[in-house]
Parts: C-alpha cells; sequence; structure tokens
C-alpha cells in the first residue's frame, strides 16, 4: 500500500532521487486523482547490502525504498557483524579511532532496521551467501575475510573446488570457494 501511495506522489511531480530529505523533492500545490492498474515483474524488489554499514545512512536507506518502488531488504550472511566493523572499527583510518562493534550490538542494529521495515511493508531477507558454506560447517561471519586451510573440516575437503590440483579455499575465502561433487574438478 506505501508503494502505491509514493507512486501518486511520483506522478504528481514528486521526485525521491537518493536517500534522506535532501533527496526528495515535494512540489506545493493540490494532488490530483491518479488511475493505474500494475502488477510488478517482480516478487522481490530490493537490495542486499554487503561492503560496509553505517546504522544512520542504513536508515534512510530503508526509508526510501518503498518511495522508488522496492519491497524488500537483505542483509548478508548469518550476521553482518563483519560489515558493521568494516565501517565503525576504522581500519583504514589512522585518524578515527576504533569503535567497538559486538554481536549484541549488532543485534540491536539488525532489531532496530527491521522495526523501521516493518513500519514500511518493507520484506526482511538475510543470509544469502552464508548458506553456501553453512553445511560443510564452515562459519562465514567474517565474510570475505581470508581464513587458514585448517578451518575446514577434512571429511569437507573432497568437496571444494580443485584449482592447479589443490582442493581448498578460493584465496583462503569460503564465500568465494565453489562446492562441488566429489572427484570433481574446475
Amino acid at each position: 500500500m506505501l508503494i502505491a501511495v509514493y507512486e501518486l506522489l511520483r506522478r504528481n511531480g514528486c521526485r525521491f532521487l537518493f536517500p534522506g530529505l535532501d533527496g526528495e523533492y515535494i512540489p506545493e500545490g493540490k494532488l490530483k486523482a491518479v488511475k493505474l492498474r500494475h502488477k510488478p515483474s517482480l516478487r522481490y524488489r530490493g537490495p542486499c547490502l554487503e561492503g560496509s554499514i553505517m546504522q544512520e545512512a542504513l536508515l534512510d536507506m530503508i526509508d526510501f525504498l518503498p518511495k522508488v518502488g522496492m519491497n524488500m531488504f537483505q542483509y548478508q550472511f548469518f550476521s553482518p557483524i563483519f560489515f558493521y566493523r568494516r565501517h565503525y572499527c576504522h581500519w583504514s583510518s589512522e585518524v578515527r579511532s576504533n569503535e567497538h562493534i559486538t554481536e549484541r550490538t549488532v543485534s540491536r542494529l539488525i532489531a532496530m532496521s527491521e522495526c523501521e521495515m516493518k513500519k514500511r511493508g518493507i520484506e526482511y531477507h538475510a543470509i544469502g551467501h552464508g548458506w553456501t558454506v553453512k553445511p560443510f560447517g564452515i562459519d562465514v561471519s567474517s565474510a570475505w575475510a581470508p581464513m587458514d586451510d585448517y578451518v575446514v573440516p577434512k571429511d569437507v575437503v573432497k568437496y571444494l573446488a580443485e584449482l592447479d590440483g589443490k582442493r581448498g579455499l578460493y584465496g583462503n575465502v569460503p564465500t568465494n570457494t565453489q562446492f562441488l561433487q566429489e572427484s570433481s574438478t574446475i
């Protein structure tokens, strides 16, 4: 329903260019009636957040989604802690100090995001790439951070794709690794 309201506003000259109030153009005047029947070509329309997460920007984005016809949002992995840490720990900065981010903190931030999604009728999806290696007993909470091969359970190695005659994590990164049938090669 909210997406329909924003479509009415768009057809009356409103523009939603990017997240946040600065990205909105709301002309003055009376609303004109609009008649429209539309069925989206895709059931789920929305982003999967990866990379670096700043909560304030994320909440602006969640507010923005229905304004541009999107109806879902997805966090990557079982916990997006890696992406929150990438932003708040300032790993690449010599100027900004590290902000300690724990799983408990991330759980609160996710709950806050879920609440904002629910207000707008946005579907919440999660995990994504996390399912790729979870059945093999490999934890991907560190996302694309390299891991030593020794963390791969011995009985799982036979399912890792073979590259240059060796089975292992591609670049020591579980989520970049193909898992194949036994004796398959690439």
